[in-house]
């Protein structure tokens, strides 16, 4: 965990938000989770005056994000990381956003907050935490009767832009993405993970990011510096994405899933 966040990088996140608002978010994945995640919003809108939690908010892009596309709840943001965590804090603060937006540095597998939530997304996090199952329980108890939680994570079988497979391996998870203790998890796997550890019920269960989405990433990583190459990549990964909406195949890079607490839970 970092200490806390010095004038520079405070001023690092509040670009990054002054950014998004202009050209969207830069980074390949983000931006493609983004565009997936878009399409699915109306189906997940709570009700009025609900209230909504992202864990690991880490610099608040979906958080935020997911504030303005609904305006009619409360959003709230928590990040294990402390500089994250206060930077955006703050930035919500002097932006006059809070008490609808609101960010707080706390750790997902201590959450104590009983059927307070409507909605929680937890968007590629659970690689990161070494007892999977305790974190579903958390936020499954934190979610209301007939809450969602909606949850991201790579495949651990990705698939190349040549048709090449790859199975990825725990050993090599942390080479790929550090701080990774699994890469992802199968598509039956994440079902399982849901339903044995938080007794919630899969609503839906989606491959996300075929093939074309590796070529996204390989062009963003060859574009990537200096910086304002990426700028230059954005259109490219846009149409990429794209195409990867019209010709779909069988295999998603990524595995989306929206599970339920049963009603009377």
């Amino acid at each position: 965990m970092s200490e806390e966040p010095t004038e520079a990088f405070r001023r690092k996140i509040a670009r990054k938000f002054a950014l998004r608002r202009w050209v969207g978010e830069l980074y390949v994945g983000k931006r493609m989770k983004m565009h997936a995640l878009s399409r699915r919003l109306d189906d997940l809108r709570p009700p009025e005056g609900g209230r909504v939690l992202e864990v690991g908010s880490e610099d608040g892009c979906f958080t935020e994000w997911i504030d303005r596309r609904w305006p009619e709840v409360t959003v709230e943001g928590l990040e294990q990381d402390r500089a994250h965590a206060e930077s955006t804090r703050r930035w919500a603060v002097e932006h006059g956003r809070t008490p609808k937006l609101s960010f707080r540095q706390g750790d997902l597998r201590q959450l104590s907050a009983p059927g307070q939530y409507d909605v929680i997304f937890c968007l590629d996090v659970l690689g990161y935490i070494p007892d999977d199952r305790q974190a579903v329980q958390a936020l499954a108890a934190a979610l209301k009767p007939r809450g969602r939680l909606v949850v991201h994570q790579p495949n651990i079988r990705y698939r190349r832009f040549s048709g090449q497979v790859q199975e990825v391996s725990p050993e090599l998870a942390g080479q790929i993405t550090v701080g990774h203790l699994r890469h992802g998890y199968a598509p039956e796997g994440l079902r399982a993970l849901l339903e044995d550890a938080g007794g919630l019920q899969v609503e839906r269960l989606e491959p996300w990011h075929g093939r074309f989405s590796d070529l996204a990433h390989r062009v963003f990583l060859a574009m990537e510096h200096p910086a304002v190459l990426r700028f230059v990549a954005l259109p490219i990964v846009d149409l990429l994405w794209w195409l990867d909406q019209r010709l779909p195949g069988p295999h998603g890079n990524t595995v989306f899933a929206v599970a339920r607490r049963p009603a009377g839970s």
